[in-house]
């Protein structure tokens, strides 16, 4: 388990370095992740539904309870998909998942939210990039890791930047919220790339 500090500024690795432990003071953070059970529903359907949350999904409605219990079971049977509740001081915060799994193409998507409000912008974002990252390149040895975020999300623009995602594209006009069209940019990092950038990362 990886711990950091309530009073570190930890929101994005410095010098394309992680913040390392021997930088943490007081007021630890602890920091985990589980795989996500159907018995996390009620939970997922509340952020699914936050407007912090929602504001930078694809999606434009409110998600009903129905469409929820038809997702979830679904999601979590799909072996080209793997979910994990990340958890601070052991009280679930957030959500992340990989996606599109393809092992010919040893390549995947990924997304992550933190869905408990006053957790945004504490080193949690930054904690689940790093776990990704070594889940992805290290665990499974994939090839290539990419994802998709609006243009105006500039906090997570901001975390893919600095862990070292490249932008591929930017597709204008792609999906449509509040009733305008908005702007989405495609990120990827490649594992021979993280590889390099992160190669003292323990």
């Amino acid at each position: 388990m990886v711990v950091w500090s309530k009073g570190t500024d930890l929101k994005l690795p410095r010098q394309g370095c992680f913040v390392s432990e021997q930088e943490v003071e007081s007021n630890r953070l602890e920091i985990s992740w589980r795989p996500t059970t159907l018995a996390d529903s009620d939970l997922l359907f509340r952020w699914r539904n936050s407007p912090h949350v929602a504001e930078f999904q694809y999606t434009d409605h409110v998600i009903t309870r129905e469409e929820h219990d038809a997702w979830l079971p679904r999601v979590l049977a799909d072996d080209r998909r793997a979910y994990w509740i990340v958890e601070v001081d052991g009280k679930p915060v957030g959500l992340a998942n990989l996606a599109a799994i393809d092992m010919h193409n040893r390549r995947c998507e990924w997304a992550f939210y933190i869905g408990e409000s006053e957790l945004v912008g504490k080193g949690v974002g930054s904690w689940i990039e790093r776990q990704v990252l070594r889940e992805v390149f290290l665990k499974r040895e994939l090839n290539k890791l990419s994802c998709e975020v609006l243009d105006d999300n500039e906090a997570a623009n901001a975390i893919h930047r600095k862990f070292g995602f490249t932008q591929e594209g930017f597709f204008r006009d792609h999906v449509v919220k509040g009733g305008r069209p908005r702007n989405i940019i495609c990120y990827a990092m490649r594992r021979a790339d993280y590889l390099t950038k992160f190669a003292d990362d323990p």
